[in-house]
Parts: C-alpha cells; structure tokens; sequence
C-alpha cells in the first residue's frame, strides 16, 4: 500500500490517502486538489508499506518522501536477488513423476518464503528461480527433490542445501547399492549352533527404520551366499547400513551381536567367533 498526502504551510499534517496495489492491480490513480507551483504537478509526499505473504517476510515500510511527478514509480524493497539455475538430467523413460521443492529462509532479516514446487520433466532441462533477498542476506536455498519410478516406490530424497547458483540434478536418487554377506567358519552343527541369522536395515534421518531385511544362514560345509542387501542410495548419496547377527544354540538359547554401521560393500558372519563384521 502507499500512504500519500499533500501538506500545506495551513495543514502541516492533512489527511491520508492510501492506495493498494498487487499483482493483479499493479497500478492505480490518486486524484486531489492543490495549487500548482509554477507550471508544474504540486507538490505531495508519499510512504510505500510492502506487505509480505503470510508466514513469510515481515512487511518493509519506507521513508517519507516529497515528489512533484505525476507518474509514482515504487522502487523495489529487496533489489538482491538469488538466482538459482537448474539443470536437469533424469532418466525420464524410467519415471512417472518428478518435482522439486525449494525453500528459503533467512532468520537473520526475518524472511520465509512459502515451499516452492516445481513440477519436473523432459521439457523442463533448465529452469531458472530467482528469489528477492535482504541485502547481504542468506544466498543459499534449500531444495529437495521427489520421483516417482515407474516400476517402483515414491522416491523422496533429503532436505540440501545449495549456495551454488547452479544445481543439476542428476539420477543418484535412483542409484542402487547392495551389501553382500559373505559366511565363514561353518557348519553350523560344528560350531555349536542350530541357526543364525543376520538383520540388515535402513534408517531415516531420525532413526527410523525406511527398509529391513533378513539373511538366514544355510547350514553345511559350503553354504550358498545369501542373497544380497540392495537398496536405494538416495540423494543426498547415504550408504549405510546397520547389521546384526544372531546366533542359536541347539537348546534354543540366542545371542547377538551389536549393531553395526557400515558403509561397505561386504558382511563377514563368522560362525567359529560368532561375530560379524565389515571389511
């Protein structure tokens, strides 16, 4: 909104006219009386309030200021900008969907801007963002990425954040890693045992597990490998894997080993020591 008024020597303080402009109503006409100084407009001053988006930046009200034109053109409150580019490189055969998320938000001068959404696809190889900021604010945004594969589960990835202007997205969220778990110091029966297993798992930002599986030890003097722990890499990349092993006797009793974290390629179940281990 703009506040203006027109003091005179008689009405140091008159009355205010405001007018409200937006995007759909980016111009407006204030009409008043007063005398013209010379040949020219009379004099007015005007004080322009910009109001930000709920939950976003806090408004940003100007200064007083005297102007004689007829033609009222408000200056931008937040020149700086940060320009994002974006560059995509996805295998759009094997995807339904994708979308980017981005976020902005500066505590210092009290700016957030709402989650920003933009839909992904073969048509959309570069993309350009640009985000007003405070001057000598943050210039860095946070952007999180989501694919639908085709043959597969809803892939979101993690919250990054990017200082760079230019970000390409890539297929690592699609990437897929696996552990293999390789069985030492059998049979079973030569050692005690009656089984043994090992649990492998995935876990979210917050300890939560997102995927776990279970590897049940054959027994006899060569076991076949069991089969490979594969999954997700994610964006960004996260390799881990946590893993424990249990081991049974004949009598029923269990006992396991802690877990572990490793971002290997290979699981070693020891039968003889009854350990687990990554190498």
């Amino acid at each position: 909104t703009s506040a203006i008024a027109m003091p005179t020597a008689d009405r140091p303080d008159p009355p205010l006219s405001r007018v409200r402009l937006d995007q759909d109503r980016p111009s407006d006409v204030w009409r008043f009386l007063g005398l013209a100084v010379g040949a020219g407009q009379p004099p007015y001053q005007f004080r322009a309030t910009y109001h930000g988006s709920p939950g976003g930046a806090r408004d940003h009200v100007g200064e007083w200021t005297t102007a004689t034109d007829s033609w009222l053109d408000l200056p931008d409150p937040m020149p700086e900008k940060f320009e994002l580019q974006i560059i995509t490189d996805l295998p759009w055969a094997d995807l339904s969907v994708a979308f980017l998320q981005l976020r902005y938000e500066d505590p210092a001068n009290a700016i957030r801007y709402p989650v920003k959404v933009l839909p992904l696809s073969a048509q959309t190889a570069f993309l350009t963002e640009v985000l007003p900021i405070a001057s000598g604010g943050l210039r860095a945004v946070d952007v999180r990425l989501t694919v639908k594969p085709r043959n597969g589960p809803l892939l979101e990835g993690g919250w990054q954040t990017v200082t760079d202007e230019r970000l390409v997205i890539d297929r690592r969220l699609l990437d897929v890693a696996a552990v293999r778990l390789r069985v030492i110091g059998g049979p079973l029966a030569d050692r005690g045992l009656r089984a043994a297993r090992v649990e492998l798992e995935r876990r979210g930002p917050n300890g939560q597990v997102v995927l776990a599986a279970e590897r049940v030890i054959a027994d006899g003097p060569e076991p076949a490998a069991p089969e490979p722990f594969e999954f997700r890499v994610g964006d960004p990349p996260d390799r881990r894997v946590f893993a424990r092993a249990t081991f049974v006797d004949p009598a029923g009793f269990a006992t396991q080993t802690p877990w572990i974290t490793t971002s290997t390629e290979l699981l070693v179940c020891n039968l003889r020591t009854r350990t687990l281990t990554a190498t």
